[in-house]
């Protein structure tokens, strides 16, 4: 397992000993990380090569931890694989036909021995030619006389599989040939329970496309994620997860009563049992999105009515969000200047940028080393840029209609409440880079957080519970 991987620290980061502490450090942005002896050494063996490390359970968790949170870099190696575990393919469908097709088709190309591999396809109640396609194609295939939902398919599924992993999947995807060969090895770690790869556009043709290739819900981002049993509430979709099947039994499945989030549902009861759950932005199933403008907005507002049935269910889950003293107080200031139009509200900025250039300062003179004034403001404007921005995009997330209907009676938070849209919108389409023109970008991402906001406030009514708008704050000082 352990010579899977190769072990390296990000560029501009550095790990240092100040007597008897350790840090990873980050240049720029200015951040850091406290570690242990133990941790500091294995860090060292690991980025040097060494061969003859065993890793515990521990090791490996913060590994991944260090990882997501960018201060490590876990890449596959290459060497040639010995072994291959039996994998058990799970795709359930309903009257797709075509779309099966494409995904069955896939995996005749896929590399993974065909002796090690079975595709087994749950026919939910499909009243067309979809089963017989399955049949024509070499799948296995279990037919269900009324339909239940991919919930209960993918249990029944499950059921049957004979293999060490079960490799979930959708009828509506494709698989790149080295799908398996990419997400086993992480899936093998002793502390992972399940693994999520890359979910990517399948259509790349309408603005609609381009815009979905940049912003699917499906799609997890560029970086490792991994969360073990915490309270954040990571989790990965359904039709790109590979999991162990001893970790799928005990954990009892998906649940078959839910139709609308029971990969988050599923992926939340996983980790509460103890097993980490890892996101890698590889290993890429290619999703048929709903590439028609309405069709998307009903799917993204059924996302958000499951936001209230899934933190009832959960509510040990919680939307955390951390909060740096420095930059609060810069918000605050900012927000009271716009709203009350008294620009004295702006030396608020003054206070916030000296505590944030302290507290690097601070740590400058713990680990020995200078930094000029030029990069002190640069790095502490870009931590309270950064702030501004993640409360900005949550705002207008969850709370802009609230706010438009305040703002007719409240004109001082019309201009405010532009600038928080702006800003969100700005920076994800400086990140997301999608292949369309800024207006265009803008009215996709206006009109989704519509719908999907709109969607938490019908569950949160149907489901009479309204914590899912509740945040944790985390205040960093």
């Amino acid at each position: 397992m352990r010579d899977d991987f190769v072990f390296s620290l990000p560029p501009q980061y550095s790990m240092i000993a100040a007597g008897e502490k350790y840090y990873i450090l980050g240049k720029m942005p200015r951040r850091q990380m406290n570690i242990s002896a133990r941790l500091y050494a294995l860090l060292q063996k690991l980025i040097n090569g060494r061969d003859e490390i065993e890793l515990s359970n521990k090791d490996w968790q913060n590994l991944f931890t260090l990882a997501a949170r960018g201060y490590l870099k876990i890449n596959r190696s290459e060497r040639e694989r010995q072994n291959y575990p039996k994998v058990s393919v799970i795709i359930p469908v309903k009257n797709r036909p075509e779309d099966l097709k494409d995904c069955l088709n896939s995996f005749n190309k896929l590399d993974w021995p065909k002796d090690a591999l079975e595709i087994i396809v749950v026919d939910d109640g499909s009243t067309d030619e979809t089963p017989q396609i399955a049949e024509n194609l070499g799948a296995i295939v279990i037919k269900k006389e009324k339909s239940e939902g991919p919930a209960a398919a993918r249990n029944l599924g499950a059921k049957s599989a004979s293999g060490e992993y079960l490799a979930f999947i959708d009828s509506d995807c494709t698989v790149d040939a080295d799908w398996l060969q990419i997400l086993i090895p992480w899936v093998e770690s002793p502390t992972i329970g399940a693994v999520g790869g890359f979910v990517a556009s399948y259509f790349t043709a309408s603005a609609l496309d381009r815009y979905e290739e940049a912003s699917s819900s499906l799609n997890m981002g560029k970086r490792l994620l991994y969360e073990g049993n915490t309270e954040s509430n990571f989790y990965v979709p359904s039709c790109n997860l590979v999991v162990k099947t001893k970790v799928f039994q005990k954990v009892k499945g998906f649940n078959p009563a839910m139709h609308l989030g029971e990969d988050v549902d599923f992926c939340w009861r996983m980790r509460s049992f103890g097993y980490g759950l890892l996101y890698v932005p590889e290993g890429r199933a290619w999703h048929k999105h709903r590439n028609i403008l309405g069709q998307m907005l009903k799917r993204r507002l059924q996302y958000g009515t499951s936001e209230a049935d899934l933190y009832g269910r959960h509510q040990e889950k919680k939307k955390l969000f951390p909060v740096p003293l420095s930059s609060l107080v810069c918000y605050i200031g900012c927000t009271l200047a716009l709203l009350s139009t008294d620009w004295w509200w702006l030396l608020l900025l003054i206070p916030g940028f000296i505590l944030d250039i302290n507290r690097k300062l601070k740590l400058c003179r713990l680990i020995g080393e200078k930094m000029g004034y030029k990069d002190l403001i640069y790095a502490t404007f870009r931590n309270v840029f950064a702030f501004f921005y993640y409360l900005s995009f949550h705002i207008i997330r969850y709370y802009l209609l609230f706010l438009v209907i305040i703002a007719i009676f409240w004109h001082n938070l019309i201009f405010w409440l532009i600038l928080s849209l702006l800003l969100a919108v700005a920076v994800d389409y400086k990140l997301r880079k999608p292949k369309l023109n800024f207006f265009s970008f803008c009215y996709f991402y206006l009109l989704e957080q519509i719908y999907y906001q709109t969607g938490v406030a019908i569950g949160c009514y149907k489901h009479k519970y309204i914590k899912c708008y509740v945040v944790k704050w985390q205040l960093i000082k």
